[in-house]
């Protein structure tokens, strides 16, 4: 396995981490990027590949017709998923990492084989995200 360079990363501790004193695991979120794969979500030091709460997708799955880029309230992530962590909405079929109590966020979906499964990330650089996601940057 190559190890590929990173062209994107941010990582902050979210707004709960006081409540998970003894969940090391949700101390730090994280998004990366590198030339193959998108990484997002919790971990001690943020996102890792293969992290037990973190998720990787291939760039090449992303479904590139299916990016876009918002800003949820408090109000928009409680009632919409449920609250803040790693949530499941059952509506929209979209697995949630929610870090922040209210701010930007990216939503798209990966694709494999007939199966979508959407995903809404907080992030501190949508926009940027969004075009790594859609194949702008980094090709």
């Amino acid at each position: 396995m190559k190890n590929s360079t990173i062209v994107y990363s941010e990582l902050f501790s979210p707004w709960f981490v006081p409540l998970t004193f003894f969940l090391p695991w949700f101390w730090n979120y994280g998004v990366v990027i590198d030339q193959e794969s998108i990484t997002f979500g919790y971990g001690i030091s943020g996102a890792v590949k293969g992290g037990l709460c973190s998720h990787t997708t291939n760039l090449k799955d992303v479904d590139r017709s299916t990016v876009t880029t918002g800003y949820a309230s408090g109000k928009d992530n409680l009632f919409q998923f449920g609250g803040w962590g790693i949530k499941y909405e059952f509506k929209s079929r979209t697995w949630a990492y929610n870090a922040s109590f209210r701010g930007p966020y990216v939503r798209f979906a990966e694709r494999r084989g007939d199966k979508l499964t959407w995903y809404h990330i907080v992030t501190e650089s949508p926009d940027l995200v969004a075009s790594f996601l859609n194949g702008v940057k980094g090709d």
